[in-house]
């Protein structure tokens, strides 16, 4: 019985490596590219010339001018692309309380109406919050304020309503949990 040695999939396809020129996706599309190379069996020699090939035109020309391209040496390659044309792209956001803050007056100011509004929201103030709390750069109980902030004047009436129905062992002064809040919210919506 014999088997077909997996391929590498072709430019443009649903399971091709995929990368939208952006610093943030550069480590995500070597990644990608380098799990279908090595189930490909793909020798280090063709392994440049494969990855130029998932990208755009533009970006590939920029690629190209790097002296590791033309090299054999893929590794080096990978390098000299994130640290000459996306520095910084391996690094952790650095976030501040100010960074947080940005988050919840600019969300506050926007009515919400969908649960979709919702997700889009606890998304960025949880990337945002939990970094800060694992840098201990604010506290559990400082999140949960935060995020309650978030919310516009007339959800956030509603939401601290639902919220003493809900949770009424908790003290209005006191800081709802995020989850709590999230669940409030979901409701009204």
């Amino acid at each position: 019985m014999s088997t077909n040695p997996y391929q590498m999939p072709i430019r443009g396809t649903a399971n091709a490596p995929k990368f939208d020129s952006t610093i943030v996706d550069i480590s995500r599309y070597f990644d990608d590219f380098d799990q279908h190379a090595d189930s490909a069996n793909l020798t280090l020699k063709p392994h440049i010339k494969a990855a130029l090939r998932y990208i755009s035109r533009d970006d590939a020309e920029t690629w190209e001018t790097l002296p590791e391209a033309s090299g054999d040496d893929y590794s080096a390659f990978v390098k000299a692309v994130k640290e000459q044309l996306y520095p910084g792209c391996d690094e952790k956001p650095n976030y501040s309380r100010s960074d947080l803050e940005f988050v919840v007056t600019e969300q506050a100011k926007k009515p919400m109406y969908m649960v979709e509004d919702l997700g889009q929201y606890d998304r960025l103030f949880r990337c945002v919050s939990t970094s800060l709390i694992t840098n201990k750069r604010i506290a559990e109980t400082e999140q949960n304020h935060l995020y309650l902030d978030g919310f516009h004047s007339d959800i956030k009436t509603q939401i601290l309503r639902q919220l003493e129905y809900m949770k009424p062992d908790i003290h209005p002064e006191h800081s709802y949990p995020q989850l709590d809040v999230n669940k409030a919210a979901r409701f009204l919506l």
